[in-house]
């Protein structure tokens, strides 16, 4: 006996068809499995129909239909004493029939009904479920080596097909995993050496479903004691009453009537901790199974445990408004502490105003109002009570903004926004101004006053410069070039006389100041020589020295001429010798010498003019 079963679905998502082979399972016995394309339907069906076509004009009377629903374990029982069939024929066998988990055992048993034919007992329509995916407890498991295997467990979706699963170890000289006796869905993981491991769990019955713990295994002492989370979000709406802050344990919203459940996510702040969510476990930065909301507030608690055991509980407070709430999300007034709210001004029917404010102003409150006195608001962010000054909040140069959020007691929401425009600095001032050697007072360095001064000793050939800025956003140059704000300067030649060095300095707002030292290099006053030497002979009675005016030696008869080669100990200072100019460092002409004392006069003249006279006395004998 030949019969071909299509099942039609009136779902309501629309009509759903499946056309089932038939094949022989066991004499008698024919069964059907739908096709991928009733896999996701879901819902509640309108009409189950059957379209039975009769072969070679076999009479076929169905004698009782039996509904096994799988997924609640419950049967049902038609009965159909149908007459003989058309084969164009359906038959609808039950409405608002629930499939449930999508798993549908029909059995139609029916008979010929005449002797001697083929007796079809029983027909049977399994609908074939998919794994949509397997769900691992954990995500992230430390293990310090050594230690104890910590147990692991798994779930494959949907619940009521096949729980079975299978786990591997990608790096088993790190962590090893094995299944529970009696139970695959648990299993133990051992740590064997240090690393990490990827722990992967895949369902039996669909190996490329799979979820993945990720195993580090660590010595002894080095567990982290960090429990905080680095994020928290709900999936409706924000945060903000007050919001969420890795150091505040407990944070809020206001939601609308209509909001009857939520999820959370949480995301840990270290990955080697492990969260739950109102007692349930959940990896890091998934979303939560979705909370029933009551009327009023509700508590979601968030417990974060640290590699080392250590504990951390946020709670999350959600206020669901009342059915008859009021939605008035308005705020009566807007104030701000410097200056008024002019570009535009404040209407309620707005929603963005602004203002410019000098540079000067570098933080600002806010004051916002209500209409309606059981409205809640934050300001960027934080809780503040209505018509009470927010914090201050800080102004870049540039526009900033500022946003408000008036909820209403019903949830609804409103945001504001507030435009600063703080102007950028003018300020080119210098606060501080210093030379590396000597201080300037001639005239003493003035913010105010452009040009200062000093004049040092002959000796200070150069010079560096500390200037100061009195506003930070300013820059400045030191004979043009840049340097930063109370760093020194590299070296400044300084030649004798005035020497000017010049401090520019430009504003934020390109506005500049320049400023000007005078150095004084005073001209040199050393007139002293450094060394004298005489062509015959050694200078030794007494024996030159620059501090001493008066060397001498006695010579030969035979020496009738002597030459003396003298050095300044200032090459800019010049000299003579019996009054006629000689070069420093050079041999001077011949002197002749007469028998008896003979003085020759050398006469240093300084830079400043300052002289000094050495006396070489030179003795000819007879």
């Amino acid at each position: 006996m030949k019969l071909c079963v299509r099942l039609l679905l009136l779902g309501l998502l629309g009509l759903f068809t499946s056309t089932c082979n038939v094949s022989n399972s066991k004499p008698d016995t024919i069964t059907l499995h739908l096709n991928d394309s009733l896999k996701a339907s879901s819902g509640k069906y309108d009409t189950l129909q059957i379209d039975v076509d009769v072969i070679n004009g076999q009479d076929t009377s169905y004698h009782q239909i039996i509904f096994h629903d799988a997924y609640t374990d419950s049967t049902q029982l038609i009965n159909l004493p149908l007459p003989n069939l058309p084969s164009d024929n359906f038959i609808v066998i039950l409405s608002g029939y629930h499939v449930g988990a999508k798993v549908l055992v029909l059995q139609l048993p029916f008979s010929s009904g005449k002797p001697g034919q083929t007796k079809l007992d029983t027909l049977v329509v399994d609908s074939v479920v998919a794994v949509t995916s397997v769900q691992a407890s954990t995500r992230n498991l430390t293990l310090q080596k050594g230690g104890s295997p910590k147990e692991i467990f798994a779930k494959v979706l949907p619940a009521k097909i096949s729980q079975a699963v299978l786990w591997t170890s990608t790096a088993s000289g790190v962590a090893t995993v094995h299944p529970k006796t009696g139970d695959s869905t648990h299993a133990l993981v051992s740590p064997v050496g240090l690393g990490q491991s990827h722990i992967v769990v895949a369902s039996q019955k669909d190996p490329s479903k799979t979820d993945t713990v990720f195993v580090t295994v660590v010595d002894s002492g080095t567990l982290s004691s960090n429990a905080n989370l680095s994020t928290l979000t709900v999936s409706s709406g924000t945060l903000n009453s007050p919001a969420f802050s890795p150091t505040n344990r407990v944070s809020g919203e206001s939601v609308a009537n209509s909001v009857d459940s939520i999820k959370v996510t949480a995301t840990v702040a270290d990955t080697t901790a492990h969260l739950t969510i109102n007692g349930k476990a959940v990896p890091s930065g998934t979303a939560s199974d979705s909370f029933g909301l009551k009327v009023g507030v509700d508590s979601i608690f968030v417990v974060v445990t640290a590699q080392d055991a250590t504990q951390k509980t946020y709670v999350i407070a959600i206020a669901r408004a009342a059915p008859n709430a009021s939605s008035n999300a308005n705020l009566s007034v807007l104030a701000v502490s410097s200056g008024t709210l002019n570009d535009p001004a404040f209407n309620p029917a707005f929603q963005v105003f602004g203002e410019s404010v000098a540079n000067g102003v570098s933080s600002i409150r806010v004051v916002a109002t209500v209409a309606d006195t059981t409205a809640h608001l934050t300001i960027n962010g934080t809780s503040v009570p209505s018509g009470t000054a927010s914090d201050s909040i800080g102004l870049s140069v540039g526009v900033d903004s500022i946003f408000i959020l008036v909820t209403a007691p019903d949830g609804s929401q409103k945001k504001y926004f507030i435009v600063i425009m703080r102007a950028k600095s003018s300020n080119a001032n210098l606060s501080g101004l210093a030379v590396s050697s000597g201080t300037l007072n001639n005239p003493a360095f003035n913010p105010a006053s452009r040009v200062s001064g000093e004049s040092v000793v002959n000796s200070v050939d150069s010079i560096k410069v500390t200037a100061t800025l009195a506003d930070t956003s300013a820059r400045l140059t030191i004979n043009g070039k840049s340097v930063p704000s109370g760093t020194a300067s590299d070296s400044i030649g300084l030649n004798v006389g005035v020497d000017s060095i010049f401090i520019v300095v430009t504003a934020q707002d390109a506005t500049q100041k320049t400023y000007a030292i005078g150095i004084t290099r005073v001209k040199s006053s050393n007139a002293n020589l450094s060394t004298l030497t005489v062509s015959s002979g050694t200078l030794n009675n007494p024996a030159f020295n620059p501090n001493n005016l008066s060397s001498g030696e006695s010579v030969a008869n035979s020496d009738s001429s002597i030459t003396l080669t003298v050095t300044v100990a200032d090459t800019t200072a010049s000299l003579s010798i019996n009054a006629k100019a000689e070069q420093s460092g050079s041999a001077s002409g011949p002197i002749p010498l007469s028998v008896g004392v003979n003085s020759i006069l050398i006469v240093v003249k300084a830079q400043d003019g300052t002289q000094k006279v050495y006396t070489v006395k030179i003795t000819r004998t007879l």
